[in-house]
C-alpha cells in the first residue's frame, strides 16, 4: 500500500492520528514524488508523544539494498518558500519550526520548553519550571516551585498561605499573625503583640539610665511614656512641683531650648505633620484624646464619662506644665511639637474633653516631651 505525500502535512497527519511509529514510517522517491512505505502500523499517542518519530531515523531507508534500488535519504524539504532539514525542523502552515527534541508539535496550541511539549495557556507560552497555568492565566510559582490556588491562596516567600483578616505576609518572607483587630503589618523580629492588641518594640529603648517602651501606631513608633532625662548643668528641665516622685510618674518638664534636641539618636520631637498623621489614624481630633490617654491618673470629669481607653499603648498622662507656676497635674497634658513653618507649638489634652488641641504657645514654658522614631 502506498500513500503519496507531496508535502510534509500528510506525513504529519499520520503521526497526529496515532497511526504511524518511527519503525514503520519511511519515505522513498519515485520520479518527482515522495511516498511512504507502511507496514505493521502501531498506535502512537500524539499528545504524550509516546513513540513519536525521530525525524532523522524516519527519513532513512530500511536497508542498504532498498536505498540502492529505490530510495534516497531526504536532507531537505520545502516549507513555503524555505527549504528545511526535516532532521531538525518541521513545517506548520508553511512556516518552519525547530523540532522539540526529536518531535514536532502544533504551534497554535502547543509550545516547546527544553525538550518537552506543553499546551499553551490560552494563547500564551510560559516557563513550566517556574510558572503554571490556571484557566487562561499564567501565574508564577511560589519561590519558583510551589503552585497555589490564586482565588484563596497567595505566595509568601517560597511557600503559599491562605490570607485572612488575622494574618499577613511580612516582607514576602514570613506569615505573621496580626495583633488582635489592629490592621498594622509589622516586622515580627522587632515588634510583638501584647495586652491583646498593642504592638510594642520587643526591646525597650535604653536612654540615659531610663528604659522606654515604644508602641507602633499606624506607620509611626512612639515612646510609650514621657521623657525623663535630667540634662546635666541645665535648670530648665524639672519635675512637677520640684518633686522627684512626679518625674517617676509623669516624666520631666522641659523648656523648648532644651527639648528640641533632647531625644535620643534615631528619635526626634514630633512635627505637626506627624501629630496630624497620628490624629488621622485614630479617627480625628474629637476622639484622639480619649484613645491616647492612659486609663488612670486623670481627674474624673463630672460632666460625663470620657475616661481614657489607651487603645494603642500611648499612655498619655496629665503631667501638667510650668509657666509662672506649676499647674495642671492630673488635669492636663502638654507636649512639645514643631509646626510646619518651624514655629514652636504644643499638643494639649484635658481631663474634661476627648479633644486634642494643637496650638502655638510661649516657648519659655515647660512642657512634657514624647519622642517619635525616625523613619528610614
Amino acid at each position: 500500500m502506498e500513500h503519496g505525500i507531496g508535502s510534509s502535512a500528510f506525513g504529519r497527519s499520520l503521526f497526529e492520528e496515532g497511526m504511524v511509529s518511527k519503525k514503520t514510517f519511511t519515505l522513498f522517491a519515485l520520479g518527482a514524488a515522495l511516498f511512504s512505505a507502511c507496514s505493521d502500523f502501531e498506535t502512537i499517542d500524539p499528545y504524550t508523544r509516546t513513540g513519536a518519530p525521530e525525524r532523522g531515523a524516519s527519513l532513512s531507508s530500511s536497508s542498504d539494498a532498498e536505498q540502492n534500488s529505490s530510495s534516497s535519504v531526504i536532507t531537505s524539504v520545502q516549507c513555503g518558500s524555505i527549504s528545511i532539514d526535516p532532521a531538525t525542523h518541521f513545517c506548520f502552515n508553511n512556516l518552519p519550526y525547530e523540532l522539540c527534541g526529536d518531535y514536532d508539535y502544533r504551534p497554535t496550541y502547543e509550545f516547546c520548553s527544553g525538550t518537552g511539549i506543553y499546551a499553551k495557556c490560552g494563547t500564551a507560552a510560559f516557563e513550566p519550571a517556574s510558572e503554571f497555568c490556571l484557566g487562561i492565566t499564567v501565574y508564577g510559582k511560589c519561590g519558583g516551585t510551589v503552585e497555589y490556588n490564586p482565588s484563596t491562596e497567595a505566595c509568601c516567600g517560597n511557600d503559599k498561605y491562605t490570607p485572612s483578616a488575622s494574618n499577613f505576609c511580612f516582607n514576602n518572607s514570613k506569615v505573621v499573625a496580626k495583633c488582635g483587630a489592629r490592621p498594622e503589618e509589622f516586622d515580627p523580629d522587632l515588634y510583638e503583640c501584647r495586652e491583646g492588641d498593642k504592638i510594642y518594640l520587643k526591646t525597650p529603648l535604653s536612654y540615659e539610665g531610663e528604659s522606654y517602651d515604644a508602641v507602633l501606631i499606624g506607620a509611626q513608633t512612639w515612646m510609650a511614656k514621657n521623657l525623663n532625662y535630667d540634662v546635666p548643668d541645665v535648670s530648665t528641665d524639672v519635675c512637677y512641683s520640684l518633686n522627684e516622685s512626679n518625674c517617676a510618674i509623669y516624666g520631666r518638664l522641659y523648656e523648648w531650648a532644651t527639648a528640641k534636641d533632647i531625644c535620643p539618636s534615631g528619635w526626634h520631637i514630633p512635627s505637626e505633620a506627624e501629630w496630624s498623621a497620628l490624629t488621622d489614624y485614630a479617627g480625628g481630633n474629637y476622639t484622639l484624646g480619649t484613645k491616647l490617654k492612659a486609663a488612670s491618673l486623670w481627674k474624673t470629669y463630672s460632666g460625663g464619662d470620657i475616661t481614657g481607653t489607651d487603645i494603642y499603648g500611648f499612655a498619655a498622662l496629665p503631667g501638667g506644665y510650668y509657666g509662672d507656676a506649676f499647674s495642671g497635674v492630673g488635669e492636663s497634658g502638654h507636649w512639645w511639637m514643631l509646626s510646619e513653618n518651624n514655629t514652636i507649638s504644643k499638643v494639649h489634652m484635658s481631663y474634661s474633653s476627648s479633644y486634642t488641641y494643637m496650638n502655638q504657645f510661649n516657648n519659655k514654658y515647660l512642657y512634657s516631651v514624647r519622642c517619635i522614631k525616625d523613619r528610614l
